[in-house]
């Protein structure tokens, strides 16, 4: 009986690499930054928190309005008037300028004002409030004499001004007319000398 030859396949020899584990991420490392962050602007960049941007259309609203004490002017006698200015409208007023020019039959005694600074020069007054806020109230007082040659009506006119625009500018004057009492001057009549003989 022929021999049997048993054949085997040679094993192969299968070295087993072994794998190095990655390096853990250390929390403690500090992150990594972009190189180019993205800029976002605001939509809605914050207000001054006084003045009320223009894109709402808030504006002030200066009134004067002028009055006298008197029921009318007597010659040679004083008359009051008063200039009443309120801010009406819904942002403070800035540089605010009162102005009053007197005719030339008032004669310019005096003057005051609630705020700010007063002066004269001649008969025309001029009243510097600087900011007047919303609902403000500011009284100017000017006093006069009446002069002789005064009209039978007299009339005088005040008016204000500011910086930063005005809602409603048919309110910036104001013109008051009051009567002026004539008064009759009589000439001294002549006397009549006789002379006896």
């Amino acid at each position: 009986m022929p021999s049997q030859i048993a054949s085997a396949r040679p094993l192969l020899n299968i070295t087993e690499t072994p794998v190095e584990p990655t390096s853990p991420v250390n929390p403690t490392s500090p992150p990594v930054e972009p190189t180019n962050p993205p800029v976002v602007e605001p939509t809605n960049p914050p207000t001054d928190a006084v003045d009320v941007p223009d894109r709402d259309n808030s504006r002030p609203n200066i009134e004067i309005k002028k009055t006298i004490d008197q029921s009318e002017g007597v010659p040679g006698e004083l008359v009051a008037f008063s200039l009443h200015i309120t801010n009406r409208g819904d942002k403070r007023a800035e540089n605010v300028v009162v102005t009053d020019d007197l005719p030339s039959y008032l004669l310019l005694h005096d003057y005051s004002t609630s705020k700010g600074t007063i002066n004269a020069d001649g008969n025309t007054v001029r009243a510097e409030l600087g900011t007047v806020e919303v609902g403000e109230y500011v009284v100017v007082r000017i006093r006069a004499y009446v002069a002789a040659d005064a009209p039978e009506t007299g009339r005088n006119t005040g008016s204000v001004t500011n910086s930063n625009g005005d809602k409603d500018p048919n309110n910036n004057s104001s013109t008051i007319s009051f009567p002026i009492r004539q008064v009759v001057v009589l000439s001294p009549t002549p006397s009549l000398e006789i002379e006896i003989p």
